[in-house]
């Protein structure tokens, strides 16, 4: 009897364990500043916060059983992402590559993309993917390609002034 009250007690014991790890996971999850999902089958399971900021929705109900499908700009490229990923996967147990995605109102956005699975015999059945924003870096990029360019243009027209002031000289 007194064997049983304490079986039952550790079983109790891991039980809380066990919830209070799992309610400091998710909380971990949920503040994440990048979206996480559970996909299994190329159907979302599980989504945090972030995305639903990053798509554009306010409930999780809206990803929950939804194929990927949705956050594609067409079947083209959902069918190409799925090459990517399968391929990595199946190569490597791990896929990370830039991706071009659409929000609930159809906007485009770049996006990094990392897909992990629990191994090469099942890579697509169950997948943590991992996804960030990265439109703000091509703006950047972009900013600082035309402001060189910007740059160039104003050294050239100071060196042209410096070349035409130097030709016309008071006689």
């Amino acid at each position: 009897m007194k064997g049983d009250k304490n079986k039952k007690k550790n079983i109790q014991k891991c039980d809380e364990s066990l919830k209070n790890k799992h309610n400091i996971l998710e909380k971990i999850l949920e503040a994440s500043p990048v979206g996480i999902c559970l996909v299994e089958n190329r159907v979302f399971t599980w989504v945090n916060n972030e995305m639903l900021k990053m798509f554009g929705y306010e409930e999780k109900e809206d990803f929950e059983d939804a194929d990927v499908h949705m956050i594609y700009k067409s079947f083209e490229d959902y069918t190409t992402a799925g090459k990517i990923i399968y391929h990595d996967l199946m190569e490597k147990g791990k896929s990370d590559f830039d991706f071009d995605l659409k929000r609930k109102d159809g906007t485009i956005f770049k996006a990094h993309i990392i897909i992990t699975s629990n191994g090469p015999e099942n890579s697509i059945e169950s997948t943590i993917v991992i996804i960030t924003d990265i439109s703000h870096r091509e703006e950047a990029q972009k900013a600082k390609m035309e402001n060189k360019s910007f740059k160039g243009f104003w050294k050239w027209l100071a060196q042209s002034a410096t070349k035409l002031t130097s030709l016309c000289k008071p006689l």
